[in-house]
């Protein structure tokens, strides 16, 4: 039809052509659009069609597919990834879903055991620490533990009323601040410090952390928490 006449079709797109005639093509009560592929003689010019997903959109189902060489390639990859899998699983390709499930079933069971172990772990390092506390203060330097690995450890600990946590990370050079009801408004003496020592990042009024660029901003910043703390 021509070009002129687009306007009395229900396109989803008005085509941006020179061609004063344009070819539409037509599903009946599915789509009307204008054609802009390439022109086969027969169907069987398309090669393998292979339909990848669908998905639904305004009450309709969108098509995704490929097809022609790309159809083959797209099979190609599928077959030497499953095949590849297969290999690692020592098992059927029939069979690696299911492989693949009971992993994830063990790995939840190992991740419910590991955090059953830190939660045991954190009680005696809890007791250890106790000791060290002076009043309701408490300072340790975790050579070797980040400051994710021992958030149960805090917990743990948080769980005594009145008790003030600052605690120093020199594998990540971080440093926490945390209570459990004390005045010390963690987020604001941060917010105050760490300018002074080239430190980044903050919390709230209960707890803060940061991090630092070197060990001797972070250990000067540390004696400044202190100070501030002892004499609040």
């Amino acid at each position: 039809m021509k070009k002129e006449d687009l306007h009395t079709l229900a396109l989803r797109k008005v085509p941006e052509l020179e061609d004063e005639i344009v070819r539409i093509v037509e599903i009946e009560g599915i789509d009307v659009s204008a054609c802009c592929g390439t022109h086969v003689n027969q169907i069987g010019e398309l090669g393998l069609i292979k339909l990848t997903k669908t998905e639904k959109q305004r009450g309709n189902t969108r098509l995704f597919f490929k097809c022609g060489m790309r159809a083959l390639a797209d099979y190609q990859q599928s077959q030497e990834i499953v095949a590849e899998l297969s290999n690692k699983f020592s098992t059927s390709r029939e069979l690696v879903v299911e492989r693949i499930k009971k992993l994830e079933t063990e790995q939840k069971e190992l991740q419910k055991q590991l955090e059953e172990l830190k939660n045991e772990n954190a009680a005696y390092l809890a007791s250890e620490l106790e000791a060290k506390k002076e009043g309701s203060f408490l300072y340790h330097h975790f050579e070797n533990r980040t400051l994710k690995d021992v958030q149960a450890l805090t917990k743990q600990l948080l769980q005594t009323p009145d008790t003030t946590l600052l605690f120093a990370f020199s594998s990540d050079q971080k440093v926490l601040l945390a209570h459990s009801g004390s005045e010390v408004k963690c987020g604001e003496l941060y917010k105050e410090l760490l300018p002074l020592y080239d430190g980044k990042g903050g919390g709230g009024p209960k707890q803060a952390q940061a991090s630092f660029s070197s060990s001797e901003n972070m250990n000067a910043f540390i004696s400044a928490v202190k100070e501030k703390i002892t004499h609040a």
